[in-house]
């Protein structure tokens, strides 16, 4: 058992190292990276991908040990596929800024209502039949939420 502790430290030091939080005009996009606790195994990757026009509400929570600390649990509720219910969606420990957080979410959220979508049309021709179809005109620009992430 006593072998087990330093391993589990190893394990959550380099979870919370490895997190990164992405914000682009169409999505918030969560990926960690850990190592298995079995040594010599390969590293365990997730990734989460939460659309912008599904999230509906942006909680931001603080317990007793946290307050201590000074940090909070960021959650993101979202519609689920097809269903009224809100489901919580994406869950991060340990924000140590999210006010900061939050601003980011809600100003990328507002840009796409604001401003909406410019869309170019493209007129692709074959054996004299032409289809149109329609892309984004901009590039969608990331933006990496590194320095709130504790």
């Amino acid at each position: 058992m006593l072998l087990y502790l330093p391993m589990r430290r190893y394990v959550l030091k380099k979870e919370i190292s490895s997190r990164k939080l992405y914000v682009t005009p169409d999505e918030i996009v969560y990926k960690v990276s850990r190592p298995s606790f079995i040594p010599f195994w390969k590293d365990i990757k997730f990734e989460k991908h939460v659309p912008l026009p599904l999230v509906i509400d942006i909680i931001i929570e603080q317990g007793c040990l946290q307050s201590m600390l000074g940090l909070h649990t960021f959650r993101v509720e979202s519609i689920a596929r097809g269903k009224a219910a809100p489901v919580d969606e994406l869950q991060v420990q340990g924000v140590h800024n999210p006010g900061l957080l939050r601003k980011v979410i809600v100003n990328e959220a507002s840009k796409v209502i604001h401003v909406g979508r410019s869309w170019r049309t493209v007129v692709q021709g074959g054996d004299g039949a032409a289809s149109i179809s329609r892309s984004p005109s901009k590039t969608s620009r990331v933006r990496t939420i590194s320095n709130i992430l504790a």
